[in-house]
């Protein structure tokens, strides 16, 4: 078993990720005291459902998986590709299809608009008839006028 370039970047890509992620984790729970000992902060609680911190333990869970199962085969490596798949899904469902596929705002109460919209054809009506009746062509009732 050789190891070749690709196994040395993915491996050390994957342990930066790993390192940064953790770190990142870390500060976030570190608890904050004030100048005279007081705790300001207790810190991010890391089991919180749906913050960053809950993505951030996926995406490490995810990448130590990658990397044992990479032992076995080089095509575990496409197992990362979970990761943006996922993002895709949540951006899809949470923003893109919601703005997509939202129903059309309702008319006010009252019809204000739909009174307005029939005001105006009402206009418009009577410009046409204003503008055939001053028309040059004689019609049946062209005496009458």
């Amino acid at each position: 078993l050789g190891l070749s370039w690709l196994h040395i970047i993915l491996s050390l890509s994957s342990g930066v990720g790993l390192s940064l992620l953790y770190g990142s984790m870390s500060s976030a729970a570190r608890p904050m005291y004030g100048e005279k000992g007081n705790l300001v902060s207790g810190g991010t609680d890391l089991n919180m459902e749906g913050g960053v911190t809950d993505y951030f333990k996926d995406i490490i869970i995810v990448t130590c998986i990658v990397m044992i199962l990479s032992l076995i085969s080089d095509y575990f490596w496409y197992g990362w590709l979970i990761i943006p798949g996922f993002a895709l899904i949540k951006l899809w469902t949470g923003v893109i299809s919601p703005w997509i596929f939202a129903p059309a705002p309702e008319a006010p109460e009252g019809g204000q608009q739909q009174e307005g919209f029939k005001k105006g054809m009402r206009q418009t009506k009577q410009r046409k008839q204003a503008n055939s009746n001053t028309s040059t062509t004689p019609g049946m009732f062209s005496a009458y006028r």
